[in-house]
């Protein structure tokens, strides 16, 4: 009987060490803010982005087994041209009444990854992906 109650205690302080392991408070180094896809947006409530999931997140955050396999290769700037929807008739063609190019941080460089990542920072229903180009590939005339 004593020795099934030393098992039990031993027992229910190796549980409480592995839960106190596992439910520590994070350090910084394991957080998102330490995370080279983790954009802070710098205000009082720890918020920012995440890159490499494309989705909000949080300075105190802890890394998961996913952000560690994706950390390994840093997110890839791109440029994207957008087209405004709206079209004017010139000389018999559509044109896009407005065009812009932005820089945008994407982990693989698809269309689909591209446009995940811009519907996220705002609206798209008035613009369409017309082209994206790494920027480092640019040739220089």
């Amino acid at each position: 009987m004593r020795q099934q109650a030393v098992l039990s205690e031993n027992l229910i302080n190796n549980l409480t060490l592995i839960m106190a392991q596992n439910f520590s408070k994070p350090t910084s180094s394991s957080c998102c803010q330490s995370c080279p896809f983790f954009e802070d947006y710098q205000d009082e409530g720890g918020r920012g982005w995440c890159h490499a999931f494309n989705q909000s997140a949080r300075r105190h955050h802890p890394k998961t087994h996913d952000c560690e396999l994706i950390s390994m290769e840093p997110p890839k700037t791109v440029k994207v041209q957008l087209h405004s929807k709206a079209v004017e008739e010139d000389c018999g063609y559509a044109v896009p009444v407005d065009s812009v190019v932005i820089d945008l941080k994407v982990n693989e460089i698809t269309r689909n990854a591209i446009e995940t990542a811009l519907q996220s920072l705002f609206d798209l229903s008035e613009w369409v992906v017309a082209d994206f180009w790494q920027p480092e590939l640019e040739s220089v005339f």
